[in-house]
């Protein structure tokens, strides 16, 4: 998974994979620097997030992947966001995560 795709996490606090997956790049505004989280695709309520650190790394992805407006900023499957965040998750926490009844850290 590209670099982007953690980064936004990480930058916005936004939910994943629901909210992640749903996201345009018509949500972007003010140059990339700032994502409108509408709210037919939050949990809650729409809001509008301020990018700190992700706006120039989003401007030249959008770019280099040649998306057009109404395009998803990441084409990816929900299944496909909980594998890479649980891989991640194992690498961070140098441990395996598994599933007994509820997910547990052995």
């Amino acid at each position: 998974m590209n670099i982007e795709f953690y980064l936004v996490l990480f930058d916005t606090g936004i939910r994943a994979p629901t909210e992640l997956i749903n996201v345009r790049v018509s949500d972007l505004f003010n140059d990339c620097k700032e994502l409108n989280i509408r709210e037919e695709i939050s949990k809650t309520f729409g809001r509008r997030i301020k990018l700190m650190m992700c706006s120039d790394m989003l401007k030249d992805y959008i770019k280099r992947k040649g998306l057009s407006f109404n395009d998803q900023l990441f084409d990816i499957r929900h299944a496909t966001v909980n594998m890479y965040l649980k891989r991640l998750g194992e690498k961070v926490l140098e441990t395996k995560i598994v599933q007994q009844g509820r997910n547990t850290l052995i």
